[in-house]
């Protein structure tokens, strides 16, 4: 991860794209050599794809609109060479399941190394509805990782 001095992302999202095009060069050559579209694209999603989510839900709730029309613009390119199938999820959709992917397993593994940062289990005395986590809710902040999927989907 990279953070510059104004604590935004400019820099982390300058250096995975500058890695994810040299990415690309390679696979043009193993093209040019005749590796077929179908390996192609799985070289893609094994090489490339975590390098654009490395630490994303870290950095997603901080990113800024341009920052993801960067990355959507590099899946573009990658759709028009023929490394990623057009009919993919795009860059926020991938960002939401590895959100989604890691909440879960912070919230359901007592031994993993954030799950001391979850809220206390909420008591309730009374037959409401609950949410789906049965924790009690922080102050709201879309940028913190925990506070972003506690919130999500809670009505």
């Amino acid at each position: 991860m990279v953070v510059d001095d104004k604590l935004t992302f400019n820099d982390h999202v300058e250096s995975t794209l500058t890695a994810c095009n040299k990415s690309l060069f390679a696979l043009r050559v193993m093209k040019q050599h005749g590796l077929v579209v179908k390996m192609l694209q799985l070289a893609f999603k094994a090489t490339v794809i975590p390098k654009l989510l490395y630490a994303g839900p870290a950095w997603y709730g901080f990113a800024s609109k341009t920052l993801l029309n960067r990355y959507e613009a590099f899946l573009r390119r990658a759709i028009k060479y023929g490394y990623y199938d057009h009919e993919g999820p795009n860059v926020e959709t991938l960002l939401v399941k590895a959100d989604w992917d890691l909440f879960g397993k912070v919230l359901y593994n007592s031994n993993h190394v954030m799950h001391p940062l979850l809220p206390m289990k909420r008591e309730v005395k009374y037959s409401l509805r609950g949410s789906w986590h049965g924790r009690c809710l922080p102050e709201k902040d879309n940028r913190n990782f925990i506070n972003r999927l506690l919130y999500l989907n809670i009505y």
